[in-house]
């Protein structure tokens, strides 16, 4: 006979306290009392902490068994193994879910201290998805990177687990997001606003109904979700109903992407970049149309940078308040065939070792547009003209200076006339920069 249940003592009946039927083997239901009549402590008092050791033997899933004197470290290990406590099957979402933890928990961990919990989220997440765990408030999930969770790094009736710390739940493993796929062929993917949908559902593999995406920046997200090799990714981008917002590739390597538009009415609007191509990385736009809604002078509509490399080509250009198409921070661009319909900072904008390569195509000045800094502004980086560039169609509608060389920044125009950029007022060279 076990420690809790001793071979003397009352019968049940008269001192059992707050476990009417514990759950047990091998055993008499005695329970202790030193003396029937004068008891020198108190039996219910002594019951009630047998009844609490039985109950969490009998959570565990076991009975007590009076031939074991191990049975609340087994109950013990049943416990923490099968985990229930800090198990929450998740509703709502898919950006916003709640559940409910059993004990409720009673709050959020202070800062830099963690807890951990598995979830079961009811459907696949957005981009940025946060969880309320006992109506304690939303707080934000991040890859265990840091950044947000993307669309589809939660799958439906997947668990996962998570650790609290700093106000926000770490994902502790890698999601979708972090783990490319090898690309075995050219993949298209179709952007159309008119009929297409960022929902998981749309795989933006034909411009139909069920498939296309509806913003550019979903069609780049899904490219990178491939790892980088000798195969493209062409995005397809629609005339819709009206413009997109812009899109900007990761910093990490992918695929090449080639962006194609359907012309003047396929539209990129955005606040600073309609297109930003980043790191070691490549890409191709043409045929679209940009406008650029930025501060005065914060960088291109398009712009490669961090070593990125560009091929910019039937580009047609609305006002851009930043500068038409940027090189900066050791990225490249080579320039073919554009157009010109609005009011810039600048037509071309070099800094910071960007390199900028102006190709034969033709430069057009549609209408008269005023330059605010230079047509061409350099600083701290370098380009060249070759001697085969054709001159500006309809040079004398662009009114401002031709060039801004500075900060050692060097121009190398191979042109007969040796002055190819289109301005109405003649370049200038300043702080060591070269314009030969």
């Amino acid at each position: 006979m076990s420690a809790m249940f001793p071979d003397s003592g009352v019968p049940a009946v008269d001192a059992r306290n707050t476990l009417l039927d514990p759950d047990t083997v091998n055993c008499n239901e005695l329970w202790y009392s030193t003396n029937r009549c004068t008891p020198r402590f108190d039996p219910a008092a002594a019951n009630a902490q047998l009844s609490e050791l039985i109950n969490a033997i009998n959570c565990a899933g076991i009975a007590y068994d009076c031939s074991k004197l191990d049975n609340l470290c087994t109950a013990i290990k049943y416990l923490v193994q099968q985990g229930d406590s800090w198990c929450a099957a998740l509703t709502l979402g898919p950006v916003d879910y709640v559940g409910d933890l059993d004990p409720p928990l009673l709050a959020y961990p202070v800062d830099n201290c963690c807890m951990a919990v598995k979830v079961i989220p009811n459907v696949n997440n957005n981009d940025s998805p946060r969880i309320n765990l006992n109506g304690l408030g939303f707080k934000p999930v991040l890859r265990n990177d840091g950044k947000p969770l993307l669309r589809n790094d939660w799958h439906a009736n997947i668990p996962t687990i998570l650790i609290y710390c700093n106000g926000a739940w770490i994902n502790a493993s890698y999601v979708e997001s972090q783990v490319t796929k090898p690309l075995n062929a050219d993949l298209d993917l179709w952007v159309n606003n008119a009929i297409g949908s960022d929902d998981p559902a749309n795989d933006g593999l034909s411009n139909t109904v069920g498939h296309a995406l509806k913003t550019f920046q979903r069609a780049v997200d899904i490219a990178y979700g491939y790892q980088a090799g000798g195969h493209f990714v062409n995005i397809h981008i629609m005339n819709g109903s009206g413009p997109y917002a812009g899109a900007m590739t990761p910093s990490y390597a992918g695929p090449q992407l080639r962006i194609y538009g359907e012309g003047i009415n396929t539209r990129l609007v955005d606040s600073l970049f309609c297109f930003l191509v980043r790191g070691p990385n490549a890409a191709t736009i043409d045929n679209v149309s940009v406008q650029q809604n930025s501060p005065v002078g914060s960088g291109g509509a398009i712009t490669a940078a961090n070593g990125a490399s560009l091929i910019i080509s039937n580009i047609y250009y609305q006002n851009c308040n930043g500068g038409c198409m940027q090189a900066s921070r050791t990225g490249s661009a080579a320039i073919y065939a554009c157009t010109y319909y609005g009011n810039c900072y600048c037509c071309f904008y070099l800094n910071l070792g960007g390199v900028i390569d102006w190709t034969p195509g033709q430069q057009t000045v549609a209408q008269p547009i005023s330059i605010t800094t230079a047509n061409l502004f350099c600083g701290g980086a370098s380009g060249g003209v070759p001697a085969s560039a054709v001159p500006w169609v309809g040079a004398g509608n662009v009114t401002g200076s031709k060039y801004l060389v500075s900060a050692c920044g060097a121009i190398n125009d191979q042109t007969a006339g040796k002055n190819w950029f289109a301005g109405s007022v003649a370049g200038t060279t300043q702080t060591n920069g070269v314009y030969f």
